[in-house]
Parts: C-alpha cells; structure tokens; sequence
C-alpha cells in the first residue's frame, strides 16, 4: 500500500514538475509558504485541465560539454581523502 501511494505522489509531483519549472529550481522562502506555493500550484494545474490549457513545450537546455580537468589535491585534506582510499578500496 505504501509504495502504491508513493508511486501516486511520485507521478503528481512530476506532472507539477513539467507544468511548472520553479518546483524544478526549488524555492528560497520559508517552508509554511511553500506549503501554500504548492498548494496554490496544484489548484492552477486543476484549473488548467478544467479548462483544456496545454503545457508549454519544454525547451531543452543545451549543455556544452567541458573538457574535464583533474582536480589537484592540495592540503591535508589531500592525505587523509589518500589514506581513506587506500585503507578501504
């Protein structure tokens, strides 16, 4: 029962998701008004299939790939990260 439910939530928050992009980004506000964004985000969505609205396209963020460069280790953080690598793998 639980995981049916959870699979539930799961498939509405990500309906809310591609619906809305600033769930995506998250929020930087107290927790009791994100509780109401939320709130108010899932009435826009009811409203929006009330009344037949189709979802924006969703543009997709074109990344250039990078050319990865290895991190120097430097300090004593470099030699304890070394010796846990060594003691455990």
């Amino acid at each position: 029962m639980h995981v049916r439910t959870r699979n539930s939530v799961e498939r509405c928050f990500g309906v809310l998701k591609s619906r809305f992009r600033c769930l995506q980004t998250g929020f930087r506000n107290s927790l009791e008004n994100i509780k109401l964004y939320i709130v108010a985000l899932a009435i826009l969505h009811n409203i929006a299939i009330i009344f037949n609205e189709e979802e924006f396209p969703v543009e997709e963020e074109v990344v250039e790939e990078q050319e990865l460069q290895p991190i120097q280790a430097v300090g004593r953080g470099a030699a304890v990260r070394a010796a846990f690598i060594k003691e455990n793998f």
